[in-house]
């Protein structure tokens, strides 16, 4: 059979062949049904995705001691010298400006030597960032905040 005869065959078939009534009604309702339930589908999968995301979203912010880390590391990665010099933490926070807070010694700074500090801010807060030596004569950084609920972790 060729090309045309067969074109012509499959048009004549399809304008002689009907649906019966019934059959077109289903459908026809069938996609009116189809229709709501994709809506309705789509708004579950909506609310679905918003509620994942409201209760994800919080846990994927970066913790408190990774954003120190964070900005320790780039303290740690641009050094600047000490802007104020003393020799005990004590006689250091009156020289700080910015500084309110009183600094401390501890029991853990034992064989730690200070040099001096400067203020600077981490996670937004003031802090003072204090340089101290060791007896071999290393230095190290350690930084001071206020005793805040935002640093209490």
């Amino acid at each position: 059979m060729s090309t045309a005869k067969l074109d012509e065959a499959v048009r004549a078939h399809y304008r002689e062949a009907t649906l019966p009534p019934t059959t077109l009604e289903r459908w026809v309702a069938s996609r009116q049904s189809f229709a709501r339930n994709r809506f309705i589908f789509l708004g579950s999968a909506a609310a679905a995705v918003a509620v994942a995301l409201v209760l994800v979203l919080p846990r994927m912010a970066p913790s408190l001691e990774r954003r120190l880390a964070v900005e320790v590391w780039a303290h740690a990665e641009h050094p600047k010298p000490p802007a104020v010099f003393a020799s005990t933490l004590e006689t250091l926070g009156p020289k700080l400006d910015r500084i309110d807070f009183r600094l401390r010694s501890s029991d853990r700074l034992a064989g730690l030597h200070t040099l001096g500090g400067r203020p600077c801010s981490l996670d937004g807060q003031v802090a003072a960032q204090v340089t101290l030596e060791d007896d071999e004569g290393r230095p190290h950084i350690l930084y001071i905040t206020p005793s805040t609920a935002r640093f209490q972790g």
